[in-house]
């Protein structure tokens, strides 16, 4: 998926909605429900990347390999 409405905002997946529970994720960030959408994003796909075209776009690429 690609948006363009801050482009080439430097922004990273690294860390965010790394969390292994909902509890943790709620913890962490004092009760707000910040980082939800990238922790159910990680939880149920098998591969993320995120990719910042300054100027340009914003990607994120996602992989669900179904057996």
């Amino acid at each position: 998926m690609e948006d363009f409405g801050e482009r080439g905002k430097d922004y990273s997946l690294n860390g965010v909605g790394d969390y292994k529970s909902l509890k943790e994720l709620r913890d962490k960030n004092q009760g707000r429900m910040r980082g939800l959408g990238v922790f159910l994003v990680r939880k149920i796909m098998d591969e993320v990347r995120y990719e910042v075209v300054p100027g340009e776009f914003n990607r994120i690429s996602m992989r669900k390999r179904l057996v």
